[in-house]
């Protein structure tokens, strides 16, 4: 028997390039300023220094999802993604803001639940060891989710999220 076939990209292949100069590394520190990575039509541009201390400055714009292909062949993402995010204080205890935006983001386990394209906004902050989120989840006609809460930066730590709202997936 013949093997099976390959599955289907999710969506047009999302070409990747980095724009500008190198990083400059000074004393075991990353430094960078209008360092940008195009994909597809989406850009990330980041900026400012990372070792010790942070001041690090970072905006995406247009970003394609399907670009997470590159990682995981067969996710079938498709939407677009726009955020900036500010991380400064030491490496140790990070702060900074982000503020996220995810346009009809559709993925096989949402579409198998039978939801519309979903919009996603999220604001939040970075404090120490643990990120507050403040997002909501839109599904059209189907429901919208409110998310509230903190979890932890890594593996250990307890999540302290709270969703409200009401969806209907079929």
């Amino acid at each position: 028997p013949a093997p099976p076939a390959p599955p289907e990209p999710a969506g047009p292949a999302c070409p990747v390039a980095c724009q500008g100069e190198g990083p400059d590394r000074t004393g075991g520190a990353w430094a960078g300023r209008d360092r940008a990575l195009a994909a597809g039509s989406g850009r990330i541009a980041l900026s400012g220094t990372a070792g010790d201390r942070l001041d690090l400055t970072a905006q995406v714009t247009a970003l394609p999802l399907s670009i997470a292909e590159i990682a995981q062949p067969g996710l079938g993402l498709s939407g677009t993604m726009d955020g900036e995010a500010r991380i400064q204080g030491t490496a140790a205890s990070p702060s900074g803001t982000y503020k996220l935006t995810i346009s009809r983001l559709v993925a096989a386990a949402t579409r198998s639940a039978g939801l519309p394209p979903l919009d996603i906004r999220a604001t939040g902050e970075l404090r120490g060891e643990r990120v507050t989120t403040d997002a909501t989840v839109n599904a059209g006609r189907a429901g919208t989710l409110k998310l509230t809460g903190s979890a932890p930066l890594s593996a250990a730590g307890a999540l302290d999220l709270r969703v409200r709202g009401d969806l209907d997936a079929g």
